[in-house]
Order: C-alpha cells, then sequence, then structure tokens
C-alpha cells in the first residue's frame, strides 16, 4: 500500500517536472530533481527525502504546507522528508501533489 503511494506521488512529480518549462532544483520545494535518493521500492523506508538549498529553505516549505494546506511533514536540517503510511489514502497523495506546485514560482525567503 505504502509502496503505491509513493509510486502515485513520484509519478505525479515526474508528471510536473516534464509540463514544467524550468525545473529549478536550487529553488525550495518539494521536486522529483531535489529527491535525495531513491532505492529500489523493497528496501525503501516510508519517507521520501528532498534535498533542499538550506535549513531555512526546509522550514518554509514544511511551514508553508502545514499553514497553508493543512498538511503535516517535517524537515531535518536541509531536508524535507514526506512520509506515507497505511492511514494514508491516494486523494491525500494527490492533495499533496496538488500543494506542492505552490513551490513553482520563485519563493520569497
Amino acid at each position: 500500500h505504502v509502496m503505491r503511494l509513493h509510486e502515485r506521488f513520484l509519478d505525479g512529480l515526474k508528471d510536473r517536472a516534464e509540463s514544467a518549462s524550468d525545473d529549478d532544483s536550487n529553488a525550495g520545494g518539494i521536486r522529483l530533481s531535489s529527491l535525495h535518493s531513491l532505492l529500489p521500492a523493497s528496501c525503501r523506508s516510508h519517507t521520501l527525502v528532498f534535498d533542499q538549498p538550506s535549513a531555512e529553505a526546509a522550514k518554509t516549505v514544511v511551514d508553508v504546507l502545514r499553514k497553508s494546506h493543512g498538511i503535516e511533514i517535517d524537515s531535518r536540517k536541509t531536508f524535507v522528508r514526506v512520509g506515507f503510511g497505511y492511514n494514508h489514502h491516494a486523494e491525500e497523495v494527490d492533495r499533496l501533489l496538488r500543494a506542492v506546485g505552490c513551490f513553482s514560482t520563485p519563493a520569497q525567503t
């Protein structure tokens, strides 16, 4: 179940990257290009990790998703961590994908 949610989320990020005119990996946000590493599904934890330019940028991503979209994720140092569990559903993955779209435009940090 969790790996299917991962794949749905990663496929959504891939679709976003393919349709974006520019995918700036130096900008904050959750993008396929900022995915820290992707292990094979058989070895993967429930958490996907995304690199950010700074700890402040990581905290901003978490704060924006929490305050503006009611989505709970966390950050550690310069990483944003997105975790999926058995209590999550495909509709929540789709809501997260819509919310991460707010980082497509340059953020004011």
